[in-house]
């Protein structure tokens, strides 16, 4: 037992020495601070290569439990130097112990499977989906991610509105298409130009609330079921005419068009914000 134990000592203090070593590998002129590092129970030490030959002792001195910089170091300059190469080592050694930071924010919400689930050949018939290794695998239907779920709410809190909140995002949508024109039908006539569509959003008192708003193009296809068509969407979350509905991101290389998206078949496009669509309203945000 105690021929193990000597024999953890003298690794620990190998490791200690290598890890001095490098410290001042990286700090050039750190030599004079070598009494700093005083380690109880270690002999001095000789660690060439650092422009002569650099000690440390290896046992406290009486009455100096606490390091002193200034007495050790009168230069300021010798200081300064000593500072950053010590945090530069604080700052090595907590890098093992602390996990990265993740890359998103803390109310982040992961975005929905796309719905598809059926895989096609070349000719775009259906297949059986093939597995890894097998020509055609990788397609969408491959992959399972998360899976779709919404609440859709008949009469919001006695509003006699219908809001369906997606769970995965968080956003609540109109269930219906927009009746833009109140005639309690939705068809046609309810069709807006884009600016027309971002007003009565932005204007809208719904459900009790009144923060509604025309949704970005990344946001209305966040709803888009590519799994369905005529409508490609949940119908048992939304009501959906099988038309093309409003974003409100115009389109970057002609900002007289915007982004609208293809419920019947869940395509997205720009189009002339002078032409008139469907709109459904959102709130909250991603």
């Amino acid at each position: 037992m105690r021929m193990e134990k000597r024999g953890l000592l003298s690794m620990w203090k190998q490791g200690a020495a290598r890890g001095v070593s490098s410290l001042f590998a990286r700090c050039p002129g750190l030599g004079t601070v070598v009494r700093l590092l005083r380690l109880r129970g270690l002999a001095e030490r000789v660690l060439p290569g650092h422009g002569g030959h650099v000690s440390w002792q290896g046992r406290y001195a009486p009455g100096h439990s606490r390091l002193c910089l200034s007495c050790l170091l009168p230069s300021h300059g010798l200081r300064l130097l000593a500072g950053v190469c010590l945090l530069w080592l604080w700052f090595a050694v907590a890098g093992l112990f602390i996990s990265p930071p993740k890359v998103y924010g803390a109310n982040y919400k992961p975005l929905p499977d796309t719905g598809q689930t059926k895989c096609y050949d070349t000719k775009g018939n259906e297949i059986t989906c093939p597995s890894p290794g097998q020509p055609l695998y990788g397609q969408d239907a491959n992959y399972h991610g998360l899976q779709r779920s919404f609440t859709k709410h008949e009469n919001y809190n006695n509003t006699g509105d219908d809001v369906t909140i997606d769970n995965n995002t968080g956003l609540m949508w109109m269930t219906n298409t927009a009746d833009t024109n109140s005639d309690g039908k939705i068809d046609e006539n309810d069709e807006m130009e884009w600016q027309a569509a971002v007003d009565y959003c932005a204007a809208l008192t719904y459900a009790g609330f009144s923060d509604w708003r025309l949704p970005s193009a990344f946001e209305l296809e966040t709803i888009v079921d590519n799994g369905r068509y005529g409508p490609a969407i949940d119908t048992s979350a939304f009501s959906c005419e099988s038309s093309v509905y409003w974003s409100s991101t115009s389109y970057a290389s002609n900002p007289g068009s915007a982004w609208g998206v293809d419920f019947y078949g869940g395509g997205a496009g720009w189009l002339d914000k002078d032409s008139s669509y469907s709109v459904r309203c959102v709130r909250g945000g991603l």
